[in-house]
């Protein structure tokens, strides 16, 4: 997934992503708390692509699978799902840090 690309709008629209898909877990449904999150990080991902503000959203929203695919036992999907979370918050933090004047690096 690519992320981080040029802020258009800042809008908020993607923050319930990250946030609501855990209750099928919690209800005894692992399965469909997965493919929630999956459809989630699929939606972020797509958000992402034109908002650069939502990145951090994109970024929770592995986490948030990474999580639910150790739960369930498959921790080499989830070591590479949170890989690329932090990917994604390096180039967040890069880009902050190219943002600074050079007084406050």
């Amino acid at each position: 997934m690519r992320c981080c690309q040029p802020a258009t709008d800042g809008s908020q629209q993607g923050q319930f992503l990250s946030k609501p898909v855990g209750s099928p877990s919690n209800a005894g449904d692992g399965a469909g708390a997965l493919a929630a999150i999956r459809e989630a990080v699929r939606s972020a991902a797509r958000l992402a692509q034109d908002t650069r503000a939502l990145c951090p959203d994109l970024a929770s929203s592995l986490n948030n699978l990474s999580n639910h695919l150790a739960d369930a036992g498959d921790g080499t999907a989830a070591l590479a799902v949170i890989r690329e979370a932090v990917e994604i918050g390096r180039r967040l933090a890069q880009d902050t840090r190219r943002a600074l004047p050079p007084t406050s690096r």
